[in-house]
């Protein structure tokens, strides 16, 4: 007999997933675009995901790809960004894998692949917010063509000679979209059966229950971004408040699944002595973590001008970053204070445990040293 394939696997979930609704997303227009129709099972599951939204305007834009909504939102930065948290856009993507670039940083460049885009939040450091894709298409995507997706890992999962990461949470939360879509219903039994890839969720959602019950083998890791419940409640707008992320990872690691934690951006509230040691405590009394990587403010300026245009110039934020970029080109705090930040939080987590693995995120390697870490040996949240 032979066994389906995981072409078969997707082509048998889009005909049969039912999408449901959580939390505040309630778009007021779908788009479909590109490709989405093109097969009668991507036909079937784009319907289903127009039927969940009953009220929501539908448009039809087979001639676009899911960059090209000119003249499907409003013009101008603020309300082009207004009307895309409240649209879906629903199409195909052509390169689905690719791998980090990044320099003048401790970081291990990794591979990251793309089943759907952005998310369903409205954080106010989001860091993706002055990207290219997100300043002309700033709306949630999902994309329909995910045997491509899988079969672009399983091309790059052949030159493998060792288990190596596929991050989903770079461009994206790696669930924020997973009550509508499922993919993590195919997603991780792919990489169940896997020899070497390995899968990296990075999130803030809170619906889990799609991971709950699947054979995932020890081949994914479930990730959470979290920060104080009162940094959530000022920064970012519509995610999950900490508690119910914390009761998601907690359910989890009793699911079997590896859990860690990325604290990121780790900002200089009033109190926030307090406040991050208070965390600390909250995660260890919820799940023992598998690694904790921490990390602060590294967006590129035009970003933080959108901060500022939400926040206010003399914003929390404005009033800590440095003068000029890093030499990666990303804005950060000083030195000074990002080092006290991770010190002070390094030192909480070690009272906890102290040989868990800890790493810093998109950092330079003088602040590793600092703090006694070894940029030479990461153990980042994004690598396996």
């Amino acid at each position: 007999m032979n066994t389906p394939s995981h072409r078969d696997h997707v082509d048998a979930h889009l005909r049969t997933y039912k999408p449901t609704t959580y939390g505040f997303f309630r778009p007021e227009r779908i788009i479909l675009t590109r490709g989405t129709l093109d097969t009668p099972a991507r036909a079937a599951f784009a319907h289903r995901l127009c039927d969940a939204f009953p009220y929501a305007q539908r448009i039809e834009a087979p001639d676009r790809t899911h960059m090209q909504l000119s003249g499907l939102l409003p013009k101008g930065d603020d309300a082009r960004r207004a009307a895309g948290h409240r649209t879906l856009v629903l199409g195909t993507i052509g390169t689905p894998v690719r791998r980090s670039r990044e320099r003048d940083i401790a970081c291990p460049n990794y591979l990251h692949f793309s089943p759907t885009g952005l998310c369903t939040y409205a954080c106010t450091y989001c860091y993706l917010a002055a990207s290219c894709a997100t300043v002309v298409a700033p709306v949630p995507k999902i994309y329909l063509n995910l045997e491509d997706v899988l079969d672009a890992i399983a091309r790059r999962a052949r030159r493998l000679a060792a288990p190596e990461s596929f991050y989903l949470g770079k461009l994206q939360d790696a669930l924020a979209l997973d009550p509508l879509t499922g993919y993590s219903r195919v997603l991780i039994p792919f990489f169940a059966r896997h020899p070497l890839a390995r899968c990296v969720l990075l999130t803030k959602s809170v619906v889990v229950d799609n991971l709950l019950g699947l054979d995932h083998g020890g081949h994914t890791a479930a990730s959470w971004s979290l920060n104080p419940a009162c940094v959530c409640r000022q920064f970012e707008f519509g995610a999950p408040p900490l508690e119910d992320r914390l009761e998601a990872a907690r359910r989890c690691a009793q699911a079997g699944y590896p859990v860690r934690f990325l604290i990121m951006p780790i900002l200089p509230i009033d109190g926030w002595r307090q406040a991050y040691a208070d965390l600390i405590d909250a995660i260890f009394d919820a799940v023992p973590p598998q690694r904790i990587t921490l990390g602060g403010i590294c967006s590129y300026p035009g970003a933080l001008r959108l901060t500022a245009r939400t926040l206010g110039p003399d914003n929390l934020i404005a009033r800590h970053i440095a003068p000029t970029p890093s030499p990666d080109g990303r804005l950060r705090f000083l030195p000074e204070l990002r080092t006290d930040l991770y010190r002070h939080i390094l030192a909480a987590i070690r009272r906890h445990d102290a040989a868990i693995p800890v790493a810093l995120c998109l950092e330079e390697p003088p602040l590793w040293h600092a703090l006694g870490l070894d940029p030479a040996k990461p153990t980042c949240n994004c690598i396996w």
